[in-house]
């Protein structure tokens, strides 16, 4: 590490590492049909190589995940194993569909993890089976969460609902039955993947101007925001990049001027069209958190 990364303080840096973009789910809020890439894993020489420069960073706010489920990572053990042993005082977290959660993949996660989001779309098999276009089945995904839940050695474990159509009238439901179950519960609207902002610009995103958090790709890109699914806006490459060169580089500072002069919409980034810069204050519609709002780092106390 050079002593200009010594100089930055990136310990507060939150970091999503996409293990994977497979995913056993065809949910008819994702966005997969459009995803532009092939779905792949990603290699363990890129994993080591940004766990070695996030150790040397002191980041350790780590979630494994993204555009895909990281339960389906045939080298998820090898990967948190090495989390770890390269940065023990990391807080790892994850987010999954659940519908992979037995087995060999509960042990895991409840050796490594110390946070765990599922998202969790349905009360009944019709509404379930409905969001996930049938790619899912209610009965085992209800039978894993199940099981999950009465563990006693487990991870935090969070579930998330999005309001939906088919699925609006189980809502009360789903809170009455899940939230004495788990640590935490969240009803949310749903997003559009940077696709359905309307109205005026109320803030830049602080994505952008901060680095809120980072997304490395499966294959080793850097990203600047989890919405950002098919990697437009892409900063820099940690295969052939030094960290450092990245978010000090001309296409990241390029984007955070223009966030800065809030000259999104005149611009061709994919910001202009994104909800998250515009008023979501009504986003989250339920937490058994009190303390969760919308923006809010919601694990900083876990």
């Amino acid at each position: 590490m050079n002593r200009t990364e010594q100089n930055r303080n990136f310990k507060n840096l939150a970091v999503t590492i996409e293990n994977t973009t497979l995913c056993g789910g065809n949910c008819i809020i994702c966005k997969r049909d459009e995803f532009k890439f092939n779905h792949q894993i990603m290699s363990m020489e890129c994993f080591k190589l940004i766990l070695t420069t996030l150790a040397d960073l002191g980041v350790c706010d780590i979630s494994i995940g993204a555009f895909g489920d990281p339960l389906l990572d045939p080298y998820l053990e090898v990967r948190l194993k090495f989390i770890r042993e390269t940065i023990p005082s990391s807080r790892i977290s994850t987010t999954t569909t659940g519908h992979v959660l037995s087995g060999e993949n509960v042990r895991i996660v409840c050796e490594y993890m110390d946070v765990i989001k599922i998202s969790n779309y349905g009360f009944s098999k019709e509404s379930y089976e409905s969001v996930h276009r049938g790619s899912l089945k209610f009965e085992a995904m209800k039978q894993n969460i199940d099981s999950f839940l009465v563990l006693k050695q487990r991870p935090y474990t969070i579930l998330s609902f999005i309001d939906l159509p088919q699925n609006h009238h189980e809502m009360e439901l789903w809170m009455d039955y899940y939230e004495p179950k788990c640590d935490r519960i969240d009803i949310w609207k749903p997003h559009y993947w940077a696709k359905g902002g309307e109205g005026t610009i109320c803030v830049p995103c602080k994505r952008a101007l901060c680095l809120d958090n980072l997304i490395f790709r499966t294959d080793g890109s850097v990203s600047l925001c989890c919405l950002d699914f098919n990697r437009e806006l892409i900063i820099g490459n940690i295969l052939n990049d030094v960290f450092i060169d990245i978010v000090d580089g001309e296409k990241y500072n390029k984007i955070k001027e223009i966030h800065k002069k809030k000259l999104i919409q005149s611009s061709d980034l994919i910001c202009k069209d994104c909800e998250m810069i515009r008023d979501r204050s009504d986003a989250l519609l339920y937490s058994s958190d009190k303390n969760m709002k919308v923006g809010k780092r919601s694990l900083s106390h876990i």
